[in-house]
């Protein structure tokens, strides 16, 4: 005998397998079972089924800002000193001293110096970034039809007169309501 299995349908849901030879036929009465039905219903199955919903691809791209700093530059700058002079320092009188500079060495030379912002740029790695992804669990709510068979008890009428009294059942039940 093959094996029975639920079938899809289109839209996703589970049907009951369908019944064979064997299987008692909703509605019906077995075959040696007196006086009882078997009642049947709709089971309603649900599984999960996973699907390709998003394609992802990591892209590094370059973006250019702009980046503000303060940076202290030095440079040298001149000024004059006048120091008293003292008993020993002073100029003879006669000499090139006592009658100011004759010639151009006595004068002062100096080479003053400034610092200026050299700006270079290059790339180093800051960061790794690596593309992983991860299961997220999440409840959903499934609402479907199922269908059931119900079992009524109908009375029927009895149409029978007893052979010796001769009384109708019918009208008995009626009088006895």
């Amino acid at each position: 005998m093959p094996a029975r299995t639920p079938t899809e349908t289109s839209n996703g849901m589970m049907t009951p397998p369908l019944n064979t030879s064997t299987d008692p036929v909703p509605g019906e009465m077995p075959p040696n079972s007196g006086r009882a039905l078997v009642r049947s219903e709709e089971c309603l199955q649900v599984r999960t089924v996973r699907t390709p919903f998003r394609r992802v691809r990591l892209e590094k791209y370059r973006v250019t800002e702009t980046r503000t700093m303060i940076v202290e530059v030095v440079r040298d700058e001149i000024r004059m000193v006048e120091l008293p002079l003292h008993d020993s320092d002073a100029p003879t009188p006669g000499t090139a001293d006592a009658t100011g500079p004759t010639q151009v060495q006595d004068a002062a030379w100096l080479v003053l110096y400034e610092e200026h912002v050299q700006v270079t740029k290059h790339f180093v790695p800051v960061a790794r970034a690596r593309l992983e992804s991860f299961l997220v669990t999440e409840n959903r709510e499934v609402t479907a039809e199922v269908r059931s068979e119900r079992v009524e008890l109908e009375p029927l009428p009895l149409r029978r007169t007893l052979p010796d009294s001769r009384v109708n059942l019918d009208r008995f039940h009626e009088e006895r309501r």
